[in-house]
């Protein structure tokens, strides 16, 4: 394996205290001063909070190189300015106008060999690049295995050959998931043996046709519930495997929730996983949905996901130049907060929000029934999903619109199936790491890239995730406020007499069928 080399001497930032505008810096912003940024999956959910993380609390950083692929018809000049004109980048543009001089879009993509990368591009970024964040992954459950392993696996080792040629890089970030190893309920902070070979997936992967791998992809699972988490856990395997000597270390959230307050309290722009079933919830079309209430949610809100992902830079950065005279070892970070806080607490506390701040764009209102056996929520979903959901495609074509409801209830299903198993199994994430992590951090790095669950107020979190599962999911502006607390009112008393309508109609059928038995008996 090529032996890797840094040259401390070249790093002209080295041991600057002072900002350029002259404040004080703290050890983890000092780290970073003159740091030229790979960060791949940037235009992603926790992309977008790290760049702006990045750019808003080590304002000294010189440049951020960006992956970014060509999309829906769109190029990457195109989608870079649609980019930059998010909201969440507010306190950026106020602070440094200009911030998106700091960046640069390179074309690439992990789903292709080398990163999709041209030869020019590929030597500024070896030349430039002094940190990496690796972040790009598909992160949906119901991925073939094909894509999956070419972004999730061949990526982080086409990322990782690329660093390996970086004769300044301090710090690579491999952002992972604390499920990557759901299949044990104890999950500790190392790289656990593959189930296979990466090489040997990755083989398989390119030889066999779609149709056919995704007939067998179930025996390449075996316990994994889906490939997502199957092709991380391969991945973290590339980590081991690929970069000795390199300064690497891995973090692995827990369940990714909205922000909890920066930059913007609650704001969250992926439907993905539990954020998508509770905003069908808001809208009164989830009524039934198997849950096991008392199980832990280990949800964790993205801001500090964020900002445990840059001090873990910072800590491996540091690491690698306490052992540069020995072999550097892969630090792994669980970040979980591990509150004692269940999928019951979270439903009940998130329902109580969202009658608060009710949307003028319900449907329905916000009620329903839990069941832990999916085979009664089968049953449940087909009375309270399928039926109305009919009724109502059936109203709309009586009105000449398009019916969609079948559709949405289907990807209801869907999603259902998909999260099952996180809503029924329990784990425990040991973060002895991470915590050592937080203890390393100075007073002032514990305030601005605040991590920890000290002071952290649960309820709080999940009052500002509701509200921006309105806002900024729903699209349903704060003004339309009393207009959503009118309809609450009227949905809940139609609720009402809906439930009391068919409460009678059960009553009647039960006394029709109890009379007719009656009277052949007797």
């Amino acid at each position: 394996m090529m032996e890797f080399e840094r040259d401390l001497s070249d790093h002209t930032t080295m041991g600057k205290t002072h900002g350029s505008d002259g404040r004080s810096l703290t050890p983890v912003q000092r780290f970073f001063v003159g740091s030229k940024i790979l960060l791949t999956g940037g235009t992603g959910f926790i992309g977008i909070l790290l760049l702006e993380k990045l750019l808003s609390s080590c304002p000294d950083i010189s440049k951020v190189f960006m992956l970014v692929r060509d999309k829906k018809g769109k190029d990457i000049r195109t989608r870079m300015q649609e980019f930059f004109d998010d909201e969440v980048f507010y306190r950026v543009r106020e602070q440094c106008p200009n911030f998106e001089e700091k960046i640069v879009a390179v074309k690439g993509d992990c789903e292709l060999p080398g990163l999709g990368l041209g030869q020019l591009d590929r030597e500024m970024l070896i030349r430039e690049v002094d940190v990496i964040f690796h972040g790009a992954a598909t992160v949906r459950f119901d991925e073939t295995l094909k894509k999956a392993s070419y972004i999730n696996v061949r990526g982080v080792r086409d990322v990782i050959k690329l660093a390996r040629q970086m004769p300044n890089l301090k710090s690579f970030v491999h952002i992972s998931t604390a499920y990557s190893n759901c299949i044990h309920r104890v999950v500790k902070e190392e790289i656990y043996p593959p189930v296979m070979d990466y090489r040997k997936l990755l083989d398989v992967a390119d030889a066999l046709p779609d149709e056919v791998l995704d007939k067998i992809t179930p025996l390449f699972l075996g316990k994994y519930p889906n490939t997502y988490t199957f092709t991380k856990h391969i991945g973290e395997d590339v980590v081991r495997q690929e970069s000795g000597g390199l300064p690497v270390g891995i973090h692995r959230p827990s369940v990714v929730m909205s922000t909890y307050k920066e930059p913007l309290k609650g704001w969250n722009n992926s439907i993905y996983g539990p954020a998508g079933l509770m905003m069908g919830a808001y809208l009164g079309l989830v009524r039934t949905s198997p849950y096991d209430t008392e199980i832990k949610t280990h949800m964790v809100p993205a801001d500090m996901v964020v900002n445990s992902i840059v001090a873990a830079a910072w800590d491996i950065g540091e690491n690698f130049i306490r052992e540069k005279d020995t072999t550097p070892t892969i630090t792994v970070y669980n970040y979980d907060l591990d509150l004692d806080v269940t999928w019951g607490n979270y439903l009940f506390t998130c329902k109580k929000y969202a009658l608060k701040y009710f949307s003028v764009k319900a449907m329905w209102y916000l009620d329903g029934v839990l069941f832990k056996s999916f085979s009664v929520y089968n049953v449940m979903q087909f009375f309270l999903h399928t039926i109305p959901g009919v009724i109502m495609d059936a109203i709309l074509v009586y009105k000449k619109k398009p019916p969609m409801m079948r559709n949405i209830y289907r990807k209801l299903y869907k999603a259902e199936k998909m999260l099952l198993y996180f809503k029924m199994n329990d784990w425990t994430f040991e973060t002895g790491k991470l915590r050592g992590l937080i203890g390393r951090m100075s007073d002032e790095d514990k305030k601005i890239f605040y991590c920890d669950v000290k002071d952290f107020d649960w309820e709080e979190s999940l009052e500002y995730y509701t509200l921006g599962l309105r806002i900024y999911l729903m699209k349903d502006p704060l003004e339309t406020l009393p207009a959503g607390q009118k309809l609450r009112v009227r949905l809940y008393w139609l609720n009402q007499l809906t439930k009391t309508v068919i409460v009678i109609f059960l009553l009647w059928t039960v006394w029709v069928i109890f009379s007719f038995i009656f009277r052949l008996v007797f």
